[in-house]
């Protein structure tokens, strides 16, 4: 359980940096179609991998009261 608070912390960090770095990933590998395909997925990114984060924070936190 003390790791649950850096997982959702790393689920928050990767989702927002994620807006800067799949467009960039994208444009390097398919230039300009591949930097808008990049922009979808980081707004997707966005919302998933935070929620990822509260769920795994919530789930180490069950966990926790069952032990």
């Amino acid at each position: 359980m003390p790791n649950s608070p850096l997982l959702m912390s790393q689920g928050v960090f990767s989702g927002v940096t994620g807006i800067v770095t799949k467009p960039v990933e994208g444009a390097k590998k398919e230039g300009a179609a591949g930097f808008f395909k990049g922009v979808g997925k980081g707004l997707i990114g966005v919302v998933t991998r935070p929620v990822s984060g509260v769920v795994d924070l919530a789930s180490s936190t069950f966990e926790g009261i069952q032990k």
